[in-house]
């Protein structure tokens, strides 16, 4: 919803022909399909060490952990350092409510038939968080 939402306020101002809500929604399925079929295919290509997956729903239930975790496992150095910015930062947001969204049954039948190979490979059902 977000990305489409993305294309309908962007795109007009950057493009040189215009799309219908049925256009917007074909360019971003494919896109995700695109991007998520390339990653999935190439990422055993980068480097041990340099790649952390991490399901949305971790970062979301303890983000300070998870965020040590990334500087830990991909060795980056300074988390000491840093962590005091991101505490304060994390409280700043910490107010802050996602939207919600009711999504048609249609709609969450087409994101899951374009998108089942992501869903599977990442271990996520069909129904929307």
């Amino acid at each position: 919803r977000s990305t489409m939402h993305l294309y309908r306020t962007a795109q007009p101002s950057m493009s040189f022909q215009s799309f219908t809500e049925e256009g917007r929604r074909e360019i971003v399925l494919k896109i995700y399909e695109d991007l998520m079929r390339t990653y999935l295919a190439e990422r055993e290509l980068i480097p041990a060490g340099q790649l952390i997956e991490v399901p949305f729903a971790e970062l979301e239930a303890d983000r300070m952990a998870v965020l040590e975790r990334i500087y830990t496992e991909l060795g980056i150095g300074g988390w000491e350092q840093v962590q005091p910015t991101i505490a304060a930062y994390l409280q700043d947001i910490s107010n802050y409510k996602k939207n919600k969204h009711q999504e048609a049954e249609e709609d969450i039948e087409l994101v899951y038939g374009k998108w089942r190979f992501a869903f599977d490979a990442f271990g996520y059902g069909r129904e929307p968080a």
